[in-house]
């Protein structure tokens, strides 16, 4: 519960310190003397984004501190995730300077903004005037109905799953948009690599080609130069012939002279390099013979892979090699692609099913409430003097999002034998009021909020209407704090402080009320103009009620 509220050059303010009970708190002025300005420092507080403007004085800092206590599991866990020290009593300060700049801190440990934010959506609830417009808001209806289902468990679930459908569903399109490009030239890359594929072409390849076919195109006169080589070396009387005669006789010199070894030993080696030579030239008159057929099928070959070089742009054999493995791969993985398509498609069939299991889980939890949710504010609106009203939450089927496939619309007729329909339709402003403050009622018996701020709930009431309404108002507050803003006698006499905001020299103050204070101001807010005796004794009458 909020326990304090300090308050330094603030809009109208210049300084205030206020300490609230825990119940039912209450706040008169008159129009224009601040009231509203206390919330708006309070939502500063807690998180909401400041106007630079807002400093009363530019010159200084302005400051807001609130101090709760009684902090919850979900607080603590936030702190403590933070970094926080925290135990029973939460002190949340935020401090605007003149330049712009702001600085936040709980518990005396610099904090953000955002962490400001969630450990207020623990905390309190400000219900400003204009929030009965809350009424047309989808999200807020459904936030109602969920609070009143406490399915916060299954809607964890669900937005889970909704988020795994939304990414597959995401995935699939992507993997089949590239698919479908690749497989627009599908057909042109299966012929690429077929082609390539049946040439079986070999690395070094085109260079074996090539000289083969230099000498076969030289055939003759390759042979012309080489025939007479080899017979130069064979014929009789040769020079093989006459090297081993020479030998012969040489190395019968040995003995009587000593440098015939010398020759002798050279003579060998020329003798075995000739025969060498006499060979190979033997074996290429046999290889290197005119062969028409050979050489048309070389030319044949050669003029496949030049044609293939120049297609594609490449200068060797090897790269054309490459380039066929890359037509393999992407074949492959269009194979693959089409493949994971259907994996994918699967998933996304299983993650559907169980999506549309959660959602129906989801659905069934509102559907369960609705019935009794709306007998329980039709109720309170008719212990609030509409006898007559009659108010359903209904449920309909809408597009997926992350709060599921349900819509909730408040329908309500405020006479007997009207048909209902959308309560922003055909509520009046008192109505709406009234219709506003039984949907806080009720939901408060399940929030865990422990503050409600109401600034003006009763707009629009009056008379005994205003007595139930202040009742509603003080039965809520047996379970949680109320802090409200009103015009109302009725309900400002049931308050347990009563909170006076009046405006001195351009700037607002608040006191806490005496009880005779207390009865003068309830008094006053009876009287069209002086207060009179009797506006006196009917404020003692409700003080005393």
């Amino acid at each position: 519960m909020l326990k304090r509220l300090t308050i330094e050059n603030y809009a109208l303010i210049d300084h205030l310190e206020i300490e609230f009970d825990k119940e039912l708190n209450i706040i008169t002025g008159e129009t224009g003397a601040g009231k509203s300005v206390l919330l708006s420092a309070l939502g500063t507080v807690l998180g909401a984004k400041p106007d630079a403007a807002i400093i009363k004085d530019p010159q200084k800092n302005c400051w807001i501190e609130a101090e709760f206590e009684g902090t919850d599991t979900e607080i603590k866990t936030l702190a403590e995730e933070n970094c926080i020290d925290i135990d029973d009593s939460l002190i949340i300060r935020r401090i605007l300077m003149p330049g712009g700049k702001n600085r936040a801190f709980v518990n005396d440990q610099p904090s953000s903004i955002s962490l400001l934010r969630d450990i207020a959506s623990f905390l309190i609830d400000i219900h400003s005037q204009h929030d009965t417009l809350l009424l047309t808001s989808g999200a807020y209806r459904l936030k109602a109905i969920d609070s009143i289902a406490s399915n916060e468990e299954i809607r964890k679930k669900y937005r889970l799953a909704f988020e795994r459908v939304k990414e597959l569903r995401r995935n699939l399109a992507e993997l089949k948009e590239r698919v479908a490009e690749e497989r627009k030239n599908a057909d042109w890359t299966l012929y690429q690599f077929k082609e390539l594929d049946e040439a079986k072409l070999e690395e070094g390849e085109k260079e074996r080609l090539e000289e083969e076919q230099q000498i076969l195109e030289n055939a003759e006169r390759i042979s012309e130069a080489v025939v007479p080589l080899a017979a130069i070396m064979d014929e009789e009387n040769g020079v093989l012939d006459n090297i081993h005669s020479i030998l012969s006789g040489i190395e019968h010199l040995q003995n009587i002279y000593p440098n015939s070894k010398n020759y002798v030993q050279r003579l060998r080696s020329l003798e075995i390099e000739l025969k060498d030579i006499s060979g190979e030239a033997h074996d290429e008159i046999e290889r290197i013979q005119s062969n028409p057929e050979r050489l048309e099928a070389i030319d044949k070959r050669l003029g496949l892979i030049y044609n293939l070089l120049k297609k594609h742009s490449k200068q060797t054999v090897s790269e054309l090699i490459s380039l066929k493995e890359h037509y393999k791969t992407m074949c492959i993985e269009l194979d693959e692609g089409e493949e994971t398509i259907a994996e994918l498609e699967k998933e996304l069939s299983k993650a559907v099913e169980e999506e549309t299991a959660i959602e129906k889980a989801l659905h069934k939890s509102r559907e369960d409430v609705l019935e009794k949710f709306s007998k329980d504010v039709e109720n309170r609106l008719k212990f609030m003097a509409m006898n007559d009203a009659v108010f359903q939450a209904s449920i309909t089927s809408k597009e997926a999002s992350l709060d599921g496939c349900d819509e909730i619309t408040f329908l309500f007729s405020a006479n007997r034998g009207m048909a209902v329909q959308p309560v922003q339709k055909v509520a009046s402003g008192g109505e709406l009021s009234r219709i506003m403050l039984s949907l806080k009622s009720v939901l408060s018996s399940v929030m865990k909020l422990p503050t409600i701020i109401f600034d003006e709930i009763d707009t629009g009431v009056s008379g005994m209407t205003a007595a139930a309404v202040g009742d509603v108002l003080l039965g809520m507050s047996k379970g949680i704090q109320l802090i409200n803003i009103t015009h109302l006698p009725q309900v400002a006499s049931l308050g347990r402080r009563h909170f006076f905001v009046y405006k001195q020299n351009s700037s607002t103050y608040i006191k806490v009320l005496s009880e005779q204070e207390r009865l003068e101001e309830i008094a006053k807010m009876l009287s069209s103009a002086e207060i009179t005796q009797a506006a006196r004794e009917q404020a003692k009458n409700l003080l005393d009620r």
